[in-house]
């Protein structure tokens, strides 16, 4: 790389920092995945960014990476919390935009990190031709950087220089291909270089019906897990059958007390009672005569 720019790379690494920069060292990164998809969801290119801070970084801590100056926006930057990604609110994501290079700045709680950006320049299309030409700049010290690209679907005589070190077919039927580096240091950087032809200017997207890119949650919003989902459940449950137990003591107690009404009228026996035996009726206790058909009293 040439001095001149090195310079300009180192001072508005520095400048992103401000004074403080002078008396801490940037932040190291243990690793750093790039991920390059021409033609996905959009006929440009997708970078995405993946990396890991190094053990010993103190924590919350401020990084910044310089992006190319043409750049616009930068879309899902995110941080890693209890295993999920969480998007870092985009009022603390700062990008500082030059006429050769950006400065990205967020703040990071956790050791591993995420973001994205549409590259529209680095992919040139001639007919059916494409060429595909990315430089990467390294912000910090990085023990292992991969980069790695996404063959787009129904594209032929795929070339990657340098050489692809690992290859990997996905259940989609989207091709991988990944060059790795290792010790790059402030400043460094390389050149990767892809030609490949397609017949079509769809995308892959298009072609495999497969969803776009997605920015991750709002950390103001995780997802809630499996163990709170079945605690909303049970809660729902118990609420329910609590209910039932209510309505069904208080129908009770709202219910017409009967004890010590009779259901029916007291049956006399035939033994102590004596009827009239011309109408059945039954005799007064002493009368001589019926008092409904007036017949006379048999004794």
């Amino acid at each position: 790389m040439p001095k001149k720019i090195t310079l300009i790379l180192f001072t508005l690494f520095l400048l992103s920092y401000g004074s403080v920069a002078f008396q801490t060292p940037p932040p190291k990164l243990d690793s750093l995945k790039v991920e390059l998809w021409p033609e996905y969801d959009r006929p440009e290119t997708l970078v995405i960014y993946k990396g890991k801070l190094a053990p010993a970084t103190a924590l919350p801590t401020e990084i910044t990476f310089i992006l190319p100056g043409y750049v616009e926006a930068v879309h899902a930057v995110a941080v890693e919390q209890n295993g999920a990604l969480l998007q870092v609110p985009p009022a603390e994501v700062k990008l500082t935009r030059g006429d050769q290079h950006g400065v990205l700045t967020f703040p990071i709680s956790s050791d591993n990190f995420q973001f994205e950006y549409y590259d529209p320049t680095i992919l040139t299309k001639q007919g059916q031709n494409r060429q595909l030409a990315y430089r990467f700049s390294a912000s910090f010290d990085i023990t292992a950087i991969a980069i790695e690209v996404q063959q787009p679907a129904q594209s032929l005589n795929f070339t990657l220089n340098p050489t692809a070190t690992q290859t990997v077919d996905d259940v989609n039927g989207l091709t991988y291909h990944l060059v790795e580096v290792a010790n790059l240091q402030l400043g460094s950087g390389f050149n990767l270089n892809v030609t490949y032809s397609r017949p079509t200017n769809a995308t892959s997207v298009e072609l495999l019906k497969l969803p776009a890119s997605t920015p991750p949650p709002s950390a103001a919003t995780p997802p809630a897990n499996d163990n709170t989902s079945l605690a909303y459940i049970l809660f729902g449950v118990g609420s329910v059958i609590l209910l039932v137990i209510m309505a069904y003591f208080w129908s009770n107690r709202r219910r017409p007390v009967t004890k010590g009404r009779l259901k029916h009228p007291p049956i006399i026996s035939t033994a102590e009672a004596k009827f009239c035996h011309h109408c059945g009726t039954a005799l007064r206790e002493g009368a001589t005569f019926c008092h409904s058909c007036g017949t006379a009293r048999r004794s």
